[in-house]
Order: structure tokens, then C-alpha cells, then sequence
């Protein structure tokens, strides 16, 4: 017996994340762009301790570009977890004056 399976082709929703500049002086950059419409994004800051240190949720369209301050923080190296509709991903930042 001869069994065929076909998977359908279907785009896959895609984004591409920047975190800049790395290392920095407390200020840095994120941008998110994706190919999609509307996409909500979720963003967390923790310290090597685990602690949250900053949070924030969003929906755009598109583009969108986050300016994160952590200038009031500690020099130190820092997770932060980027959640979009389509992907996770975790990134170092180093935070140093």
C-alpha cells in the first residue's frame, strides 16, 4: 500500500529583533520588525538575580522602535526576554558606564 502526505505550503509570520547598541551606558535600543499586520510584543528585563526590572506590552503594525532605560540601574549584565505572536528569545545586555 502506497501512502502519500502532503504538507501545505503555508508563508510563516516572521520578525527580525535588534537590541542596540551592546554594550551601553544604560540606554539602549529595540527594534522589531515584522512581516505580519498587527503583533503584540512583550518585553522583560531581569537582573542576574532573577528579579524583573522593567516591563512593557505592546501592539503594532509592522515597525516599531522601543528606547529601554535602565540608566537608574547598576552596571552589569542584564536578560532580556522579547516574546512577539511569533517568536521567544531571550538576549544579553551589558550595562556599563
Amino acid at each position: 500500500t502506497n501512502t502519500t502526505t502532503g504538507v501545505k505550503n503555508t508563508p510563516k509570520a516572521e520578525s527580525t529583533i535588534s537590541l542596540y547598541p551592546n554594550p551601553n551606558t544604560g540606554i539602549f535600543n529595540l527594534d522589531i520588525n515584522s512581516t505580519q499586520g498587527n503583533t503584540h510584543v512583550s518585553v522583560e528585563v531581569y537582573n542576574l538575580l532573577g528579579e524583573k526590572i522593567y516591563s512593557l506590552t505592546d501592539d503594532f503594525t509592522k515597525n516599531k522602535h522601543y528606547q529601554i532605560d535602565l540608566s537608574n540601574k547598576q552596571d552589569g549584565v542584564y536578560l532580556v526576554n522579547i516574546r512577539t505572536g511569533f517568536e521567544s528569545r531571550t538576549e544579553r545586555v551589558i550595562v556599563n558606564r
